[in-house]
């Protein structure tokens, strides 16, 4: 025990191998994840073992840490202790990503980001799942990443025109320039009107170039610009759910963290 003590330096001064210390490491340095994790295998099972015990610890966050940290081990023992998933305590917080969905309100199509919304007021009874997390950051990152998978893309995007497309308050959509700048920005040659028009002919001219510009992107399998377009004229085809857990349960992460 006293080669323990002299290794796990993690901080001014000397820790003894306990949860506690542990967990406060895990606490106020989750950056430090490799690192910990280098220095939790120099125990092998005693490390195993707080790792295991961190499992069960109040926070999320921390029990989120331990349970990458075991996932990262060949071990037995740390299979076993996270074959059941993340343990999930009533009140903590979750975030969840669902597949958007595109609704007609009597005048025009706008899409739904909002999975109570889907389920009170959308004809639809439900949205598609697309995966659960831990961290927020990272459930955002997962809803752009399903915005631009050429899949969801092909399912979603590609079925409908974007000029179709409002939001649930307002059809209004912005004018030519701000496409023109669009294109400008992503390096996509476009002739300047001859003419000042009103802002309606504007925002009709720019909705006429975006259809074409869907059309293009589609045809030539520029499936990224095709989501980024829809993307900034509107809104991505995913969206993050914060979810509060009711009841203990187990849920099982791969990278979702």
């Amino acid at each position: 025990m006293k080669k323990l003590k002299h290794k796990l330096n993690l901080s001014k001064g000397e820790r003894t191998l306990d949860s506690c210390s542990m967990r406060e490491n895990l606490k106020t340095a989750l950056s430090r994840k490799a690192e910990l994790l280098i220095e939790t295998l120099q125990y092998n099972e005693a490390g195993i073992d707080l790792l295991i015990e961190i499992l069960n610890d109040p926070e999320l966050i921390v029990r989120a840490e331990a349970y990458t940290l075991l996932q990262s081990i060949q071990s037995n023992k740390a299979y076993d202790a996270i074959s059941q998933g993340i343990l999930l305590n009533p009140g903590d917080n979750i975030y969840c990503v669902y597949e958007s969905v595109m609704e007609y309100n009597d005048n025009w199509w706008y899409i739904i980001n909002s999975f109570y919304d889907i389920l009170f007021n959308s004809n639809r009874e439900c949205t598609s799942f697309v995966s659960f997390h831990i961290n927020k950051k990272s459930a955002e990152k997962a809803a752009d990443k399903f915005h631009k998978d050429e899949v969801s893309i092909k399912h979603n995007i590609c079925s409908w025109d974007i000029s179709d497309v409002g939001t649930n308050s307002s059809y209004f959509r912005k004018d030519f320039n701000y496409t023109y700048q669009w294109c400008k920005k992503y390096n996509i040659p476009v002739k300047l009107p001859n003419k000042n028009y009103s802002e309606r002919e504007s925002i009709r001219l720019a909705l006429s170039l975006e259809d074409c510009l869907a059309m293009e992107f589609l045809e030539d399998k520029k499936y990224d610009l095709l989501a980024q377009l829809w993307l900034d004229a509107l809104e991505r085809f995913a969206f993050v759910q914060p979810m509060v857990v009711q009841e203990t349960t187990y849920l099982k992460l791969s990278d979702n963290i």
